[in-house]
């Protein structure tokens, strides 16, 4: 591990963490350092700084709105017509919050 090595506290999105040379963890990793501190400090719970270097390096993906139809059936028909499938349970758990 050569290199520049920034450690904090904070949470990481559930999206990428390598890219090139820049690697970035939240756990689960052991590393032996040496060599000369750049500067003494203890380590700080930076949340914000993680968040925008994180952004920064792996941006959200855009997601097309798949939702659009051209269907001119209601509401209320389209439930219809879910609710006599074989999956119906299943629209019926999640329309229900359960």
């Amino acid at each position: 591990m050569t290199g520049f090595h920034i450690y904090c506290y904070g949470r990481l999105p559930k999206r990428g963490n390598k890219k090139g040379n820049l690697e970035i963890y939240e756990q689960y990793r052991f590393a032996t350092v040496t060599g000369i501190p750049y500067k003494n400090k203890q380590v700080e719970y930076r949340y914000k700084e993680i968040i925008d270097l994180h952004n920064f390096y792996f941006p959200l993906k855009e997601v097309k709105n798949v939702a659009q139809s051209d269907s001119k059936l209601e509401d209320k028909e389209v439930i219809d017509l879910i609710r006599n499938t074989k999956q119906a349970h299943k629209f019926d758990r999640l329309y229900n919050g359960f």
